[in-house]
């Protein structure tokens, strides 16, 4: 699945779990996934760089592409893609602030597979949270430029 930033095993685990859907599951799976993958990334750029400027900056750049690029990437046109994105973080913000004995990343799973299937089914709630934690890898950087005297 081009696009997605996960290491091997942890992808080779979710194709081994969508290869048993039908082909209709499978493709909004995936569309799922590049809509996880979004607001992964919001997240993480606010997480990092908090109500700033700078997060206002890159978000707007972030969007920007995807306006640009949403036929290759989602496969489907801005106004149709757009009012999903929109949703789907409402939705991952809610479980993100839901609290959990198993923590966010649970209700992220489980909001992931509700989007996918309707229901709470445990294969597709283990992708949803393994996907978004793996999106997250890139949250020490925040450590990083706190060390290097950079503004965050």
């Amino acid at each position: 699945m081009e696009g997605f930033g996960q290491g091997q095993s942890g992808m080779e685990q979710v194709e081994r779990i969508i290869a048993d859907l039908s082909e209709p599951d499978k493709a909004n799976v995936r569309l799922e996934l590049k809509l996880l993958e979004v607001a992964a990334i919001d997240y993480g750029v606010y997480d990092v760089l908090g109500n700033t400027p700078g997060k206002k900056a890159v978000l707007d750049a972030f969007y920007a592409f995807l306006r640009h690029e949403s036929v290759r990437f989602f496969g489907c046109s801005p106004s149709v893609i757009a009012p999903k994105i929109i949703d789907r973080l409402s939705e991952y913000a809610k479980a993100l602030k839901t609290p959990h004995e198993l923590g966010p990343f649970f209700m992220i799973g489980k909001t992931f597979s509700q989007f996918c299937s309707g229901k709470g089914d445990a294969n597709l709630a283990f992708i949803g949270s393994i996907f978004f934690q793996g999106k997250l890898q890139f949250l020490p950087l925040k450590n990083f430029l706190k060390d290097c005297e950079i503004e965050v």
